[in-house]
C-alpha cells in the first residue's frame, strides 16, 4: 500500500507542475514534497525485494510439499526476475507454475488467472515509460544548471511520467491480486499441516 501511495502522490505533484506551474513554483510546501518523493521511491525499491522475496518463499514452501512437482528451484524462481530479456516474459510463467501446483497440491479446482498476464504486462509498460520519461527529463536539462533548459521536453516528460505512475499504481494493485490468493492458499496448508514452512 505505501507503494501504491508513493506513486499516487508522485503523479499527483507532477500533474500539478504540468497543469499549474506557477502555482507549483510558488509553493515551498509543494517544491519540498517533490524534492523528498525521491527519498520515498525507495519505498517502492523495497516492495520490489519484498516481492522477490515472497517469490523464493513460495517456491521453497513448494519444494518443501512436493519436491517432485516444481522443476525449478526458488533460487531459478527470483532469478526469472532480474535476467536480463528473460525478465521480460519468464516471471508470470514462474507464478503460474507456482500457482498451479499450490493448487494440485490443496485440492483445489486449477485455474489460469488471466490476472497474472496482465499484471507482469502493467509492470513491464510502468517501467518502461517510467525510464523513457526520466531520459527525456534528464535530456531536458532540468538536472545540470549548465545546460539549456528545454520546457516543452521537461512537460513531455511530466505527462510521461504521470501515464507511467498510473500504471504503477494498476500493476501494485495487481500484485496484491495475483500474489494474495496464493499466499493465503499456501498459508491454508501450512496451517493444516500439509506443509512445513520452509
Amino acid at each position: 500500500m505505501a507503494a501504491i501511495t508513493i506513486c499516487v502522490v508522485g503523479m499527483s505533484l507532477e500533474l500539478l507542475e504540468l497543469v499549474a506551474p506557477a502555482v507549483f513554483e510558488k509553493s515551498t510546501v509543494l517544491l519540498t514534497a517533490s524534492s523528498y518523493l525521491v527519498y520515498a521511491q525507495w519505498i517502492v525499491v523495497l516492495g520490489a525485494i519484498a516481492l522477490l522475496w515472497l517469490t523464493y518463499r513460495l517456491a521453497r514452501n513448494l519444494h518443501a510439499l512436493a519436491p517432485n512437482k516444481l522443476s525449478m528451484s526458488p533460487i531459478y524462481a527470483i532469478a526469472m526476475f532480474i535476467v536480463p530479456v528473460v525478465s521480460l516474459f519468464m516471471p508470470p510463467q514462474v507464478i503460474e507454475s507456482i500457482e498451479r501446483e499450490t493448487q494440485i497440491a490443496a485440492g483445489a479446482k486449477i485455474e489460469k488467472r488471466t490476472v497474472i498476464g496482465w499484471w507482469w504486462t502493467t509492470c513491464i509498460f510502468a517501467s518502461l515509460i517510467g525510464g523513457v520519461a526520466q531520459s527525456l527529463m534528464a535530456n531536458s536539462g532540468a538536472f545540470d544548471p549548465t545546460a539549456l533548459f528545454d520546457g516543452r521536453a521537461y512537460e513531455v516528460a511530466l505527462a510521461a511520467d504521470v501515464i507511467g505512475g498510473a500504471i504503477a499504481v494498476v500493476s501494485w494493485l495487481l500484485t496484491m491480486r495475483v500474489f494474495g490468493p496464493l499466499a493465503a492458499m499456501q498459508s491454508g496448508l501450512i496451517r493444516t499441516g500439509s506443509i512445513t514452512s520452509a
